[in-house]
């Protein structure tokens, strides 16, 4: 499957790849607040040193110092799934992006073949069936060539791009 193929079959995956980042994305920043708010309140329960005690090396306890090392564990990991989330977005806008750079350089009639055949998956003969009068393709073949010239002009501007 050749580059241009595989970016207009794939566009309707990568709106939905989109999608579904966007909203984990928002789950795990939520989540984020949600812990920042339990660390200060954590940093706010720690006791206070009272005056006239020997004072220690560790002005916290045992539980303290664990409590406090699992929420800095947990915000490094909620940073780490946060910049891998926003790395595959920005994949993925990059491949709409490109799709749509695409799609406005071809000419309407490419525009809809490379829409109803490769983005919709229809057939040859189901495209015959749909296609305006005006363009004036009558056989299967002749279609076949049509879209095989659009894939190929995509391929040539991909490879501008490349």
């Amino acid at each position: 499957m050749k580059k241009a193929e595989w970016i207009l079959r794939s566009h309707r995956e990568h709106l939905a790849t989109e999608k579904l980042l966007e909203a984990k994305l928002q789950q795990v920043l939520d989540i984020s607040e949600e812990e920042k708010d339990d660390y200060i309140e954590a940093q706010m329960l720690k006791h206070a040193q009272i005056d006239g005690m020997p004072r220690t090396s560790c002005q916290e306890s045992r539980t303290e110092r664990i409590a406090l090392s699992y929420m800095a564990d947990l915000r490094t990991e909620r940073q780490d799934q946060e910049a891998k989330l926003r790395s595959e977005l920005q994949k993925t806008r990059y491949y709409l992006r490109i799709y749509d750079a695409l799609m406005a350089s071809l000419t309407p009639e490419e525009s809809w073949l490379a829409q109803e055949r490769y983005v919709n998956g229809k057939s040859l003969g189901r495209l015959l069936l749909e296609m305006p009068d005006e363009v004036g393709i009558r056989s299967k073949t002749t279609l076949n060539k049509r879209c095989a010239q659009t894939i190929d002009k995509i391929d040539g501007l991909l490879a501008k791009i490349a």
